[in-house]
Formats: structure tokens, C-alpha cells, sequence
């Protein structure tokens, strides 16, 4: 009997067929919805590292106000602001002064996230100034200081009404007019200072050490409101502005179609090309100016997860139909077996071999047909003693 002819095969096939049609419709459901939820949440993922960069800057950028706030009402620099408007003497005011620089040198040492701590009066000249590399503060000579009359964020901060807080644009650093080498990102906060009677009287400034969020951002693009890129995963596009290295290198250059849309959006995660791109504004506290930070993943990467879970989800399957085939066979073997046994003892009953009793262990329809068949040797083995000696007596 060929093999696909035996009912041990058919028995298999149809185990198989009926195990595996729903475990496949299943399995294909179950995966293509398991891939739509990994994909979900891979957006999600990256939509919340954007959010939590977001929320750092900001949280980073609060604390500055409040820093520069606190140095403008500290009270080294209202003593020293009264004692200039009163005339006092030239020692006592050398004296003052150098009680606000003690006190700006305490305050870098210990925030170490400035460049600079300064005080300019009204005419814009520097009057105290403390130096930091992040790690080691110094005081600034009064020889060695410099008037800032002629830079736009003196000109913008000392003109502002009391308790106004100037914030500049995020740019790099200029010391007598050139960009300093090495790069500097810079962005100062300043609160001017008024006399009593309300006249100018100088203004507190801070520069930023703007590397203290820039770092943490990696992969991730910054961009001002003009699309230029404040920190980009190629250093080449960074700073390309006109106040910084004007290289024009811009967001509306490297993806027109969307970067409008990204530019005034508040928050959203679209693809575009072969990526996918989740962006975020973060709000300058206390201003109406805004960057976008903007991530952008391959999307080979994003579905790497999903591919995974993928070729897991089929060597499951793989092995569970692998399972059930071996199931098949042992439990078609099981119930073919006595079968088959019946039908050999069948086919020698049929060239009347009717010695071998029948015998089958088994307490159903199959043990009941092997009582049966066995009842019916032995009566045809009777039968056959019966007429045998009238066959041989009638030969005679």
C-alpha cells in the first residue's frame, strides 16, 4: 500500500488540518496585531525621549532665570548700586565692588554652568566679570575688562523696565568681536538694574554654558525658529546662522516638504522618506521664543524590534506545528495500528491460516471488531473440523 494510501497518513493530514488552519489564521492575527501594538509603542518611545528632553531644557532653562534674578536682588550688588547713586569715595566703593565679586566668584564656583557672571554698568562697561571653564572659576582683572556698549544683548537688556528679564538667542560666544575658538554655545540671560529714582544703572548678565543641555541631546537635532541647527548629529550643520558661522545649513534645506509644518507645529511624529520623525517646541520660560527638537530614526530601526518579535513569533509556530506532526503520527499509530494488525490477520484468514488467535488491547469499537473477528475464527476453524472428515469420507 502506497504511502499516502494508508489511513495512518489521512489520519496525520487531517490532525494537521484541523490543528493548524486555526493556529495559523491565529498566529497571522495575533502577529500582525503584536507588530502594529511594538510599532505603537516604538513611536511612543521615541516621542517620550523627545518630550523628556524637552522638559529638561526647560527645567535647566527656569533655573537660570531664577539664577540671574537672584544674583540682580542679592545684596553685595543693591549695596554697591546705593553706594554708587550716594557718591561715596573711591575706597568704599572699590570695596563694595569687591564684596560683588566675592559674591558672583561664590556663585560660579558652585553653579559651574557659566561662562561668565557679570555685572555692566550703564555705560556698558564691565565692572565685575567671573571667568569659568565649568570647572574652575576666576576673577577677571579690571585691566582685562571689556565694554560691551557696542553687543545687541547689553543694548536690548539695559533698556528693559525693572524686573524684565532679557533672554538672547542660543549663539556662539564672541570675545573682541570674532567667534572664539574652540565653539562656545552661548545664550545669556540679563536683568537690568535701576537706581532708585528709576534711571539705568547697569545690567547683572550671565553666559550660559549652553553644552550643559546640548550634550545630553545625542541623536537628537535643535533648531531655532529660523530652522537653523543649534545642535545637529553632523557638527558640519551646527551654528549655520549669520550672527554664527553662516554656513546657511538649515532645516528647510534638509526636508522641505515638512519643515514648515515642524517649525510652527507643537508636538507631532510623522514619516518621511525612510525615517520617522518625532518633534517637539520647547518653550524659553518667561519668553515667547521657542527651538523644535526634532529626532529622526531609520525606520530599519524602529521595526528591528518588531522583525524580532516576528521571527520569534514563526519559530513558535514553526515548533508548535512540529509538535502537533508528531502528535499526529503517535496518536494516528495508535489508532491505526490495531488496524492494521485486523487487516493482516484478515488476509490470512483469507489463505485459510486460522491458528493465530486474534488478539487486541483495546476496550473500544476496535477491541469490540477484534472480539468479533476472533468469534469468527473460531467458528469458521469449527466449521472447518466439521466438514473436513465428510470431505475425506465422501473422497472415498
Amino acid at each position: 500500500m502506497k504511502f499516502y494510501h494508508r489511513i495512518r497518513t489521512k489520519l496525520a493530514v487531517a490532525f494537521l488540518l484541523v490543528a493548524g488552519i486555526p493556529a495559523a489564521a491565529i498566529g497571522v492575527y495575533s502577529m500582525r496585531v503584536s507588530s502594529e501594538t511594538l510599532m505603537s509603542g516604538e513611536f511612543d518611545n521615541q516621542a517620550a525621549l523627545v518630550g523628556k528632553m524637552k522638559r529638561e531644557i526647560e527645567s535647566f532653562l527656569a533655573d537660570v532665570r531664577g539664577d540671574v534674578v537672584f544674583l540682580s536682588e542679592s545684596t553685595p550688588v543693591q549695596e554697591y548700586l546705593t553706594l554708587r547713586r550716594s557718591g561715596a569715595d573711591k575706597g568704599t566703593l572699590e570695596a563694595a565692588r569687591r564684596g560683588v565679586e566675592r559674591e558672583f566668584f561664590s556663585f560660579s564656583k558652585n553653579r559651574q554652568v557659566y561662562y561668565q557672571v557679570r555685572y555692566l554698568d550703564e555705560t556698558g562697561l564691565e565692572t565685575v566679570r567671573v571667568d569659568s571653564d565649568g570647572t574652575t572659576s576666576k576673577l577677571i582683572p579690571l585691566a582685562r575688562m571689556q565694554n560691551k556698549a557696542g553687543r545687541y544683548y547689553f543694548a536690548d537688556s539695559v533698556n528693559l523696565p525693572a524686573g524684565s528679564v532679557f533672554v538672547s538667542p542660543l549663539d556662539l560666544n564672541r570675545e573682541r568681536g570674532k567667534v572664539e575658538v574652540p565653539h562656545k554655545p552661548v545664550i545669556r540671560y540679563a536683568v537690568p538694574l535701576k537706581y532708585a529714582n528709576g534711571d539705568k544703572a547697569g545690567v547683572v548678565l550671565v553666559n550660559v554654558d549652553a553644552k550643559g543641555f546640548l550634550g545630553n541631546l545625542g541623536e537628537t537635532m535643535l533648531v531655532d525658529a529660523g530652522g537653523y541647527y543649534l545642535s545637529h548629529p553632523d557638527d558640519t550643520k551646527a551654528w549655520g546662522s549669520e550672527r554664527d558661522l553662516d554656513s546657511g545649513h538649515n532645516l528647510n534645506d534638509d526636508f522641505p516638504a515638512v519643515a514648515g509644518k515642524m517649525l510652527l507645529g507643537s508636538a507631532d511624529i510623522m514619516t518621511v522618506g525612510d525615517a520617522v520623525m518625532s518633534y517637539q517646541q520647547a518653550q524659553i520660560p518667561g519668553t515667547s521664543q521657542h527651538w523644535t527638537l526634532i529626532s529622526r530614526r531609520p525606520i530599519s530601526d524602529l521595526l528591528a524590534s518588531v522583525s524580532e518579535f516576528r521571527t520569534t513569533f514563526i519559530i513558535i509556530i514553526a515548533g508548535a506545528m512540529a509538535v502537533a506532526l508528531m502528535l499526529a503520527l503517535i496518536v494516528g499509530a495508535r489508532i491505526t495500528r490495531p488496524i492494521e494488525y485486523l487487516t493482516e490477520m484478515a488476509q490470512k484468514v483469507s489463505t485459510g491460516e486460522l491458528r493465530e488467535r486474534v488478539s487486541v488491547r483495546d476496550k473500544g469499537e476496535i477491541g469490540q471488531l477484534a472480539q468479533a473477528f476472533e468469534r469468527m475464527r473460531v467458528s469458521t476453524t469449527k466449521l472447518l473440523g466439521r466438514l473436513q472428515p465428510r470431505a475425506r469420507a465422501a473422497a472415498r
